[in-house]
């Protein structure tokens, strides 16, 4: 006789799809560099972005306008 699994799964938690292998804490120099290469490479293509620079999407884009708010361009010398 077949037996069938028809328990439900369990359910992930929402915020598995944002499960980027990021480091949390401040920006240090070789993120804000890589941040520049990749805008240059994706353009503002966060999603894309993030996993690159070992930080979130959003935190990408935040660091992104902050940057603007100073007064810089992003481009690899500045940034």
């Amino acid at each position: 006789m077949e037996t069938y699994n028809n328990s439900p799964k369990p359910l992930k938690p929402r915020n598995v799809r944002n499960n980027f292998q990021y480091r949390k804490g401040p920006w240090n120099n070789y993120e804000v560099t890589q941040l520049g290469k990749s805008l240059d490479i994706h353009g503002p293509k966060w999603m894309l972005i993030g996993p690159e620079v070992g930080k979130t999407p959003v935190e990408c884009r935040k660091k992104y306008l902050e940057l603007l708010a100073r007064g810089r361009e992003y481009n690899t010398q500045v940034l």
